[in-house]
């Protein structure tokens, strides 16, 4: 008496060989996909994240301090609390933020900088300065920062500021 095995055929075991391989296929397009807008959204997070942080230092820094000085391309904060001092460089290709030793370098390129006092372009060097724009590009994007500060009458003769007033 012979046994009958049960098992599957060729073809049945083709059809679900090439049945597996079309889902299969299908898994792993979906996992590019999503893998691909995950990439994109980390990256423009972090973009944004940067962008937002800069901008919240320098809305504090801006208003805490008690002047902001301004050097060619650079911009410093004195605060009423200590000697402390923040500074800003605006490089072609990147913001550095100098605060207690420590530097923080934000990569953006940086154009239209104007530093400004009562609406008048600054040349001098330690200058006082109540305005300061610019203009950052990161991957495609660009956004307009504009900051501005109100000085007291005794910063601003301190500084012999009002002559620019009459000028």
């Amino acid at each position: 008496m012979k046994k009958k095995l049960k098992a599957f055929t060729l073809i049945e075991l083709l059809v679900a060989m090439i049945i597996a391989s079309i889902v299969i296929g299908f898994c792993y397009g979906s996992y590019r996909m999503v893998f691909r807008y995950y990439n994109d959204f980390r990256k423009t997070s972090i973009a944004v994240n940067k962008t937002a942080l800069l901008h919240s230092l320098l809305v504090k820094d801006f208003s805490l301090s008690k002047k902001a000085l301004s050097n060619n391309h650079q911009v410093a904060f004195e605060f009423y609390a200590d000697d402390k001092r923040t500074s800003y460089a605006f490089e072609q290709n990147a913001v550095i933020r100098k605060f207690n030793g420590e530097t923080d370098t934000f990569a953006f390129a940086v154009t239209n900088l104007s530093i400004k006092l009562f609406g008048k372009e600054i040349n001098k060097e330690d200058h006082l300065t109540d305005n300061l724009s610019f203009i950052i590009s990161s991957n495609d994007e660009s956004n307009r920062f504009d900051f501005h500060k109100i000085y007291g009458a005794d910063i601003l003769m301190e500084n012999d500021s009002l002559s620019l007033i009459t000028k």
